[in-house]
C-alpha cells in the first residue's frame, strides 16, 4: 500500500503531523519513508533494522522505548516546526544518492562483462519496488501533499 498514491492515506498522515516508528525490530520499515516523503518529522524508538537510513537529526528523533519519551519526542518535533518541503527535499536527495549507488554498482557489473549497456538507461526497466508497486517518480504527490498540509 503506497500512501503517496492514495489521497486518503496522505490526508491521514498529514493530520498526524509527526510520524512514529515504535517497533523494536523491523527491517526497512516502509512507513518511515512514507512519513518523510509526506514531509513529516519522525520520532523513533531504538531499533534493529534499516529505517534510520534516511533520518537526519533535524527531522528525526530517536527516543527511549516508553510512552513518556515518545510523547516528549513528538512534542519536541512539533515545536521545531520544520517546513515539510525541507524534510521532503532532503529525503529525496538522500534517496537519489542511494539509488545512484545501485546504478553505479550495476554499471560496474556491466563494464566488467563488457556489455556496452548504460545502467542509468535501463534502471527504470529493471527497478522493482519492494512493495510490489510500479516505480513512481519521487515528485509524484508533492503538490497534493502541499495542498493538504495547508488545510491542517
Amino acid at each position: 500500500f503506497n500512501f503517496l498514491s492514495n489521497y486518503v492515506g496522505v490526508k491521514i498522515l498529514i493530520q498526524s503531523r509527526v510520524g512514529r516508528c515504535l517497533s523494536a525490530v523491523e527491517g526497512a520499515m516502509y512507513a518511515s519513508i512514507q512519513y518523510l516523503r509526506c514531509g513529516l518529522p519522525v520520532v523513533s524508538t531504538s531499533r534493529k533494522g534499516g529505517r534510520d537510513v534516511f533520518f537526519e537529526d533535524d527531522y528525526a528523533l530517536i527516543v527511549e522505548d516508553n510512552s513518556e519519551a515518545v510523547s516528549s519526542g513528538v512534542a519536541e518535533m512539533l515545536s521545531r516546526d520544520i517546513p515539510p518541503e525541507v524534510i521532503r527535499q532532503r529525503v529525496i536527495e538522500k534517496m537519489n544518492q542511494h539509488r545512484q549507488t545501485f546504478i553505479d554498482l550495476l554499471q560496474e557489473l556491466f563494464d566488467r562483462h563488457d556489455s556496452n549497456q548504460q545502467a542509468a538507461e535501463v534502471w527504470l526497466q529493471i527497478f522493482k519496488h519492494k512493495m510490489g508497486l510500479e516505480y513512481l517518480p519521487l515528485d509524484v504527490g508533492a503538490k497534493q501533499i502541499k495542498e493538504l498540509r495547508e488545510q491542517y
